[in-house]
């Protein structure tokens, strides 16, 4: 399953839908206004939760150097 998120042309709203990738064939009815008129937006849905952290802890960094397995 996925969540897409739109915004209704007609009344601006922003909306989610979650689906199977295989049923987004149409663009989905707007739940306030009922228009097909939407566009799919760019979600954030996808970014990282987290920061990845710079700092190397020291057995990590113990092993920074060291022949690995595929040498």
């Amino acid at each position: 399953m996925v969540t897409y998120e739109f915004r209704c042309r007609t009344c601006g709203r922003h909306f989610e839908l979650t689906e199977a990738m295989a049923e987004s064939e149409q663009l989905p009815e707007c739940p306030y206004c009922h228009s097909r008129d939407a566009e799919l937006k760019l979600s954030s849905l996808f970014a990282p939760k987290e920061k990845l952290s710079a700092e190397v802890s020291e057995a990590d960094a113990s092993n920074c150097g060291s022949p690995g397995p595929f040498s």
